[in-house]
Formats: structure tokens, sequence, C-alpha cells
């Protein structure tokens, strides 16, 4: 009988064995299934991270398309000379007899139809004053231009007369000291008042004035500049 004890014992402790390795591989099992798990949550969350990323970036939010020149401006042809305005703008007269030689445009845009350009050529109003300045520079067939000046009364010394000569950035004009609440630009340049040459590619010379007039409660001088970048003798 003590031996069967002895012997039941034995089995015992050989039975506890495989139970302990059973148990050992299951928690191997399970700690490997963890860790696969987590890898693959990882690399599932920061791969859609990253896509996401890439999706929203900075390069691809900034791309966009603008409209070309020719898709918002209108080109005007003169038979001298050419340049761009604004779409809704229009031709509205042409002087060629008289003292001075002008054609004449202004903006048809609603709540804008008070902004009018006037492009003097060769007979030039050379007494006009006007109340801002723009200075310009002749580039040959084109042109070169600084900003629109303040209102000359607020740097031209007053006097008796209703015209005094002025100066803004390097060039002269004469600053309309009466007609203070107008805003009318006008151009001119190094050594002469309302007066720039230009050549064409023929080397004929021809003179300008240009005469921008805003009355709008938001002055929009982008419009002259524009123009005066557009601008050029045939």
């Amino acid at each position: 009988m003590a031996k069967t004890k002895g012997k039941e014992k034995t089995d015992k402790r050989w039975d506890a064995k495989p139970s302990h390795k059973i148990r050992h591989t299951i928690l191997t099992v399970v700690i490997t299934l963890l860790i696969v798990g987590s890898g693959a949550y990882a690399y599932f969350f920061f791969s859609s991270d990253t896509e996401a990323s890439i999706q929203n970036s900075p390069t691809k939010l900034a791309t966009r398309t603008i409209a070309s020149p020719a898709e918002t401006n209108l080109r005007f042809d003169e038979e001298a000379f050419a340049f761009s305005l604004p779409k809704e703008w229009k031709k509205i007269g042409q002087q060629s007899t008289g003292p001075y030689r002008k054609y004449s445009y202004q903006s048809g845009l609603k709540n804008a139809e008070n902004r009018y350009l006037d492009v003097y050529i060769d007979a030039l109003p050379l007494n006009m004053a006007v109340n801002k300045a723009v200075a310009v520079r002749s580039e040959g067939s084109t042109l070169s231009h600084g900003t629109v000046s303040d209102n000359c009364t607020e740097f031209t010394t007053k006097g008796s007369a209703l015209i005094a000569p002025a100066k803004w950035d390097g060039v002269d004009f004469l600053c309309d000291m009466d007609a203070t609440g107008r805003n009318v630009i006008g151009t001119s340049a190094a050594g002469s008042i309302n007066k720039v040459e230009l050549t064409n590619a023929g080397f004929t010379k021809h003179m300008f004035f240009f005469v921008y007039t805003d009355h709008n409660f938001n002055p929009d001088y982008g419009i002259f500049y524009d123009f005066l970048d557009s601008f050029s003798v045939k």
C-alpha cells in the first residue's frame, strides 16, 4: 500500500508539471497577442495621422487658382497707345479738336460710377491744377510710377493764389488750393509739370498727362496703378 501511495504522489507531481507549462504557454501567447495587437494599432493610428497631416498640409491648402489679367481686365487699344482697366470700365468720349487731345473713360461698376480716367496726348493742359500727384518716369514705351500723395494742401504753402506750385516725390505739379474736397490725381515727371514723354518702337515720341478722379467713399488707387503699369505706346 505504501508503494501505491507513493506512486500516486509521484503521479500528482508529474501532472502538475504539464499544468504549469500550459499556463506559461497561454500567458506567453496572450502577451504575444497583446504586443502584436498594440503594434498593429500603433501602426494604424500613426499611419492615419500621417495621412491626415499630408492631406491637410499647408501646401495643399494654400494652392488656389488665380484669374489671369485677361479674365479680370479689359484691354483698350487706341490709335497711339493701349492699356488695361477693370472689365466694368468703358470709354465715354474722345476729344481730338480744340486745345487738348483727350480720351475719357468711366467705371461702370455699381456704386463706383464716380471714378474717371482721362488720357491727354500731345496737346496737354500744362496749367491744370490737381489735388494729389503721382510721380512717373519714362521707360521707353512704358512707365514706372510712385505712389499717390496726400492732398497737396497739407504740404504746400498757401498764398493768395488758388493754384500753387507743389512738389511730391521729386516732381513738380500744380496744387489746387481751393477745391480741397475733390480727389483728382495727376501725373508729373522729373523736369516737367503734367507731362511725361514716351517713345514707341519706331522712335516716334508722344507726350502724355494722366488724370484719375475718384470721388468714391473708398478711393481705389490700385486701379490707377494697374493702369499705369499696363500702359504702352504703339
